[in-house]
């Protein structure tokens, strides 16, 4: 049996390729060696009068391994481009009969 270097595969750029934008991962897992995200993003629902709803845009699957290595990655890309700046969140003020909401863009109960 031949053992292949993935690094020394050919890199094929496929036009081809679904592309997906997504502003949220709330959902991960974690199973048979195997991660799991979810991707979603905000979108508007037209039949409800614009009513904001969020949409699983896809889901995503890799082993381990490999989301260890796209977080270096991104760590990595994010240190060398110091002008990508993550967004502040606005400060939170609350009354003292209020709860923070259990997600962003969620409601809570009291």
């Amino acid at each position: 049996m031949t053992t292949i270097d993935p690094a020394q595969a050919r890199y094929i750029e496929d036009l081809k390729a679904p592309e997906l934008t997504a502003d949220d991962i709330p959902f991960v897992s974690f199973n048979a060696g195997m991660l799991t995200l979810v991707l979603t993003r905000l979108r508007h629902d037209n039949d409800k009068q614009g009513e904001p709803v969020r949409v699983v845009v896809g889901r995503v699957t890799i082993p381990r391994q490999t989301a260890d290595t796209i977080v270096g990655n991104i760590k990595a890309y994010l240190e060398k481009n110091p002008l990508i700046a993550s967004p502040q969140p606005a400060p939170i003020t609350l009354d003292d009969d209020e709860c923070l909401p259990v997600h962003p863009g969620t409601s809570s109960v009291n």
